[in-house]
């Protein structure tokens, strides 16, 4: 009898790996030689382009790269790494001074949802040209960093805006998922193969590297990313992939799909529960430079894709995420915005139509939905005085939301 269903369980289980083998085999040849299961970014000789920076953690040169995203064999955007006089993303050169009496100047901090490169046109400049449009010209100076935070923030702001002594009638943060949290990044591709990037190992001052001989031993390859020539990149935009650059390595696609479904369940990602005293220095200074120079500021949440599409259309957001981008506006005195608004009354259909079909980033439509947003709100303020007002609104805001406290991060 033993015996017996001993025969029968190392018969089945024989069967089960023998099936799986023959399904894992198929699979993966069919994601390997079908250029599914993986994403991969080609970057056109971006060393031209891409430069370390100890302010901000690299500059973008006024000489242009293309970009581009390839996932599952689709391609899902082909952008232009580009920077203004100053090397950030924006559509227009910076000026210490205003140009244009009576025309606001606005410095917007964020990441890779404000820089948006993939994209023809950032939400920045898309809310400026309609602001301008209504009869309420404002100038948004774009000192995003594609994949920044609020490291990032604090340098460019105290030790460029701050230094340099940039005219300025309001300070916009728009904060995404785990930005504030991201220690000092870097990158340069001059010399590589690949999109070079790294972070400073803390966040004490100290951490953030002064020469490129310090951020240089941390620098390592962005997974899946190429620098080509410009005709290698339009070859990629044909279909053709490049001699110079391998395949990705070959991999099981079923057991790693199970690998990755056990991680996330197992060890999902945690936030910290507090502040560490790095970040709070950043803030503290960030408040201290604002009220110095008497200029409010304005912090935004911004929605993933995965926030809004709900079961029922849209949920509200991540509330850890959300609370802790609360909680930085008010630690520096900043009026809040719910970035999910706009959004509200979109269909899971529409929500999907706002981001592209892999990359979790918003497409154009989805960024001018949110330009339109910022556009009415930043235009309710019709001159500085009233503008101004917002630090008063902000500084007499409760520190609650939902009945929870959130002074203790």
């Amino acid at each position: 009898m033993a015996r017996g269903w001993l025969a029968k369980a190392c018969l089945a289980a024989g069967s089960a790996l023998c099936t799986y083998i023959v399904c894992e085999a198929a699979i993966t040849a069919w994601f390997r030689f079908g250029g599914r299961g993986n994403s991969e970014w080609f970057f056109e000789e971006s060393g031209r382009t891409v430069h370390f920076d100890a302010v901000a953690g690299y500059r973008l040169t006024e000489t242009p790269s293309r970009w581009t995203r390839i996932t599952n064999g689709v391609v899902e955007y082909v952008g232009t790494l580009r920077g203004n006089n100053a090397g950030f993303p924006s559509a227009h050169d910076f000026t210490i001074r205003r140009q244009h009496p009576g025309q606001r100047r606005i410095a917007v901090f964020g990441d890779s949802f404000t820089s948006a490169q993939f994209n023809s046109v950032n939400w920045p400049q898309r809310a400026e040209q309609e602001m301008e449009r209504d009869g309420h010209p404002a100038e948004l100076m774009n000192f995003a960093v594609d994949g920044g935070g609020l490291a990032n923030w604090w340098s460019v702001l105290t030790r460029e805006v701050g230094s340099k002594g940039y005219e300025l009638d309001g300070v916009v943060f728009a904060v995404f998922t785990n930005d504030l949290y991201r220690r000092f990044l870097f990158a340069e591709d001059r010399g590589a193969g690949s999109h070079m990037y790294g972070r400073a190992p803390g966040w004490n001052r100290e951490d953030l590297p002064k020469i490129f001989d310090d951020a240089k031993g941390r620098l390592r390859s962005a997974n899946g990313s190429h620098i080509v020539s410009s005709a290698e990149f339009d070859a990629v935009l044909r279909g053709q992939r490049p001699a110079s650059v391998p395949r990705p390595p070959l991999r099981p696609a079923i057991a790693r799909l199970v690998w990755h479904l056990l991680l996330n369940y197992f060890q999902p990602e945690a936030l910290p529960d507090r502040w560490n005293a790095g970040q709070l220095a950043m803030m503290a200074d960030i408040r201290r430079f604002l009220e110095e120079r008497n200029i409010p500021a304005v912090v935004v949440y911004l929605p993933g894709r995965d926030e809004l599409a709900g079961r029922d259309g849209l949920t509200k957001g991540a509330p850890e995420l959300e609370r802790a981008a609360l909680d930085f506006g008010s630690r520096i005195g900043a009026e809040f915005w719910d970035g999910t608004q706009p959004f509200r009354d979109a269909t899971p259909q529409q929500i999907r139509g706002y981001f592209f079909p892999y990359d979790y980033h918003w497409n154009q439509a989805g960024s001018d939905v949110f330009a339109h947003f910022m556009a009415r709100r930043l235009e309710e303020f019709s001159n500085v005085e009233e503008f101004s007002d917002v630090r008063a609104t902000a500084s007499r805001s409760p520190l609650t939301r939902s009945g929870q406290r959130l002074g203790t991060r």
